[in-house]
């Protein structure tokens, strides 16, 4: 019906424009037909002078006019104009078309074909009663367009058709519903929807349905930047493909989120989009619960300290989380050591040995508060170093087993306690330790050929289980041979062994010993350095004498490694001589009191200076006996082994009485108080000699 009322249209005298609304079906159809017939066609985008210029409408009615010259057939079909109206509104189009229809062609026809704006054509027939049918016709199945266009600024450019004039040509083809394009154009006036897509996130999500990653997770710099690397690749997947994110997680995850920035950020994202799959729940976790890149980076180190060690996950959390974080800054994990001190119940489950910072806390936390259930768990090493060695083949087997397992455990408390002292002073007076063969006499009976020896100074015994374990977890064979060092235990009465041997077969590693120094180590006993967290880097020392060891028989250099040592190094002669010297510092500044509350005393004689006396006397009694295990047992013990501090304490008592007795008096005697004080005075001073 629609051609058949062009062609009339066609055969006519009438030389004004003929409006024909026609269905999308019919659309296509018509332009195939009426360019079989030979009509040419005048698109609307022509007009546009550039990409992103809007249709000059001039330059539309110069090409109408001189279509009697310029078209072969004198017969012209406008394509384009009722897509275009739908962007300027229907006043505009009302404007347009009725000016457009009383148009002087010539000698020309002219069909302005559209897809749409019927109501536009009624609206005009009714106001203009020479516009009548055979001016216009409307197919029964012409609908209003169907259009949904998205449009990105210049600085998003997300899509492929750039510019309004891309756009138009799109709908000159026929095209409807959905169509994408760039362009810095607004039309406020539109009569379909045009959506903004002006920023990249909103690109990217339109790209990439699904997407699901909230906007506060980037900057807009953040956002170009991934919207810049999707329309490189094409994809999304694409991207996160060419950067190789799909590959080894744990092994390279520190240096993916702390190298560049964007591509860091950009690796986060990855991880985020792609949380659901994978397979470390931990990091599932920490994904679910970051609110941003920033929030991540710290939430990955730091959120196990919000689950408690009793929760059902929290086994598969910590492993996971160890895996991830393993060759870690020893800077962010000391942070961690750090922020991990809030529930001092909870904070040692938190920590593992996959740093120093947090090997050295783990010992400062059993200092403090004792072992662990499960610290070969959390520190592999150290639980070695705690198994209870047996030594074997000695007289001395089982008071060397009991005594070193007794010593380590007071080294990791940190205590020097009464009955570990009895200990000592027995041994101190048997000497027992005699009946052993000397270092020296059994070094000299290895042979020497294919033997390499490795002295590590200061090595002393207490660190047997870890050798002997290490070794064979290394897969070799161990013997043990138990010697003493000699007197004076220096290292200048102790070190022939190692000069004997050929140079050219030994090696003499000083870090153990150097480790204990102020200078060198940095671990000198003190009030801010109390714990034996020294421990965490001797031990490393051992394993990596032992990776030599191992490597160098491997290697078949050598058919035995020995490890000896010139002597051992107490760490609890440093523990009492240095709490002993703070004591002692502290009861003479006591000591200094009561002197000085003593003669006031003697000079005023008033019962009112006696309470603060009293109460500087029993503090000062308080404190050495509360610490007395802190001095030498000789201060402390008669002949019998009985502590005579205590007679020592009645006989103040006693006094203090007395002089008590002496001020109420109404008749002082200023001798017998003077005496008193003295006496008081004598046996505090005793009780510390």
């Amino acid at each position: 019906m629609i051609l058949t009322a062009i062609e009339e249209y066609f055969s006519s005298s009438l030389h004004k424009p003929f409006f024909a609304v026609a269905s999308d079906e019919e659309y296509k159809e018509l332009k195939i037909k009426l360019e079989e017939h030979g009509a040419d066609f005048i698109r609307l985008s022509d007009c546009c002078r550039d990409m992103d210029k809007k249709p000059d409408l001039d330059l539309l009615r110069d090409k109408l006019r001189t279509a009697d010259v310029d078209c072969k057939s004198n017969r012209v079909v406008v394509l384009g104009l009722a897509e275009y109206m739908l962007l300027t509104g229907d006043e505009y189009a009302f404007f347009t078309f009725d000016e457009l229809k009383d148009f002087n062609l010539g000698s020309a026809w002219a069909v302005i074909l559209l897809r749409g704006d019927a109501h536009i054509v009624k609206k005009i027939a009714t106001g203009d009663p020479r516009f009548d049918n055979r001016r216009y016709f409307i197919s029964r199945d012409a609908m209003p367009l169907d259009f949904d266009l998205l449009f990105s600024p210049s600085n998003v450019s997300m899509f492929e058709n750039d510019g309004l004039k891309s756009l138009l040509i799109k709908m000159e083809d026929g095209e409807s519903g959905e169509i994408g394009y760039n362009s810095d154009l607004e039309f406020p006036e539109a009569t379909c929807r045009i959506r903004a897509i002006k920023d990249s996130y909103s690109a990217i999500c339109k790209k990439n349905p699904g997407f699901g990653i909230p906007k506060e997770f980037g900057n807009d710099e953040r956002w170009d930047y991934l919207l810049e690397q999707v329309t490189k690749h094409g994809t999304l997947e694409s991207v996160f493909d060419v950067n190789d994110f799909k590959e080894d997680l744990e092994t390279k995850f520190h240096e993916r989120i702390s190298g560049i920035a964007n591509t860091c950020w950009l690796y986060f994202i990855y991880l985020y989009a792609d949380r659901i799959k994978t397979k470390n729940s931990y990091l599932k976790y920490v994904l679910d619960n970051c609110k941003g890149f920033e929030d991540f980076k710290k939430k990955v180190v730091n959120a196990i300290i919000e689950i408690s060690h009793n929760d059902p996950q929290f086994k598969t959390y910590y492993s996971e989380r160890k895996r991830l974080l393993r060759g870690y800054p020893e800077a962010e994990m000391a942070r961690f050591v750090n922020d991990n001190r809030v529930d001092p119940s909870e904070s040692i489950y938190k920590l593992t040995d996959i740093s120093l910072n947090e090997r050295k806390e783990i010992i400062a936390q059993i200092s403090q508060n004792g072992f662990p259930e499960n610290l070969e768990e959390l520190y592999p090493d150290l639980n070695t170093y705690m198994i209870k060695y047996h030594f074997q083949g000695d007289a001395l087997s089982k008071e060397l087993t009991d005594y070193f397992d007794a010593y380590k455990k007071e080294k990791m408390r940190n205590i020097v306690s009464s009955d570990f002292l009895e200990k000592v002073e027995k041994y101190a007076v048997s000497r027992d330790y005699n009946r052993l063969r000397t270092r020296d006499e059994l070094i000299a009976n290895i042979n020497r050929d294919g033997t390499y020896l490795c002295w590590i100074d200061a090595l002393g015994v207490e660190y047997l289980s870890f050798i002997v374990e290490g070794a064979k977890a290394r897969g070799l064979m161990v013997a043990v041979n138990i010697g003493r060092a000699n007197l004076p235990t220096i290292t200048s009465v102790n070190n022939k062994f190692y000069y004997d041997w050929p140079e050219e077969h030994r090696e003499k590693i000083e870090e153990l010993d150097e480790i204990k120094h102020k200078d060198k180590g940095g671990y000198k006993y003190g009030p801010n350095n109390k714990y034996p967290i020294h421990l965490a880097e001797e031990l490393a020392v051992l394993s990596d004498a032992l990776d030599r060891a191992a490597v160098e028989l491997a290697l078949r250099k050598y058919d035995r490694f020995i490890i000896a040592s010139d002597h051992g190094a107490s760490r609890l002669a440093v523990i009492s001589n240095i709490e002993e010297k703070d004591l002692q510092e502290k009861l003479g500044n006591m000591m200094q009191e009561i002197t000085e509350q003593g003669e006031k005393i003697a000079k005023h004689m008033d019962i009112k200076d006696m309470r603060k006396y009293r109460e500087l006397v029993k503090g000062f009694l308080n404190e050495v006996v509360n610490r007395s295990h802190k001095f030498s047992r000789e201060n402390f013990l008669d002949r019998r082994g009985r502590h005579r501090v205590y007679g020592i304490v009645k006989l103040v008592d006693k006094n203090l009485d007395e002089l008590a007795g002496e001020l109420v008096k109404e008749e002082k005697n200023h001798l017998e108080i003077v005496g008193r004080i003295d006496d008081i005075r004598g046996l505090l001073l005793d009780i510390t000699a």
